[in-house]
């Protein structure tokens, strides 16, 4: 089949670019003194997506993508790691920090003006813990972090019963893959 990847894309963010004490923000506000020296948001929703290298040809095949007007500022995800989960993943689990328009600045806006969707950036948006179906990338759950202050981070996964088989690798649970665990 193949080797399976998953690229979580940060789409028009410019890791370059930090925040400065004399920025300003894509609505015109001084910058929060907290955000100075800190890297620039994205500026547009990001993509993830499935493709599969086929060592035998060099080919690469594109499984699956996903791509919405909320999924701004994409976390690092989280996955069943055992050995058996790799080899036979269903779910791919991530974090959306949401737009955040304060700790994205004009500067870098007019630097990407021909690029982004001004519009889309002006209102901050919820975060969000999203699950993905491997092989597709098809949404399975969304759950919208219900405060817009809150900071995400990347998610983690814990599988049901690590280590319970003994033929098994020591971090694989029950029924490895990503679908039977703990998401935190």
């Amino acid at each position: 089949d193949g080797v399976s990847v998953v690229w979580e894309g940060m789409d028009l963010m410019d890791l370059g670019l930090y925040m400065r004490s004399d920025d300003l923000d894509v609505n015109g506000n001084p910058v929060d003194p907290a955000a100075v020296g800190l890297y620039n948001m994205a500026m547009a929703p990001e993509t993830i997506v499935e493709v599969v290298f086929d060592p035998e040809t060099g080919k690469v095949h594109e499984r699956g993508l996903y791509k919405d007007d909320w999924t701004f500022n994409l976390q690092l995800s989280a996955m069943d790691w055992s050995t058996e989960g790799l080899s036979h993943p269903t779910l791919h689990h991530v974090t959306y920090q949401g737009c955040r328009p304060g700790s994205i600045s004009a500067r870098a806006a007019k630097l990407y003006e021909d690029r982004i969707d001004l519009d889309l950036l002006r209102e901050e948006t919820p975060g969000a813990l999203c699950t993905f179906e491997r092989g597709s990338m098809e949404l399975k759950a969304r759950w919208d972090y219900p405060n817009l202050g809150d900071h995400i981070t990347s998610p983690a996964f814990a599988p049901r019963q690590a280590g319970a088989d003994p033929a098994a690798s020591s971090y694989a649970g029950t029924s490895p893959g990503g679908h039977d665990g703990y998401v935190v």
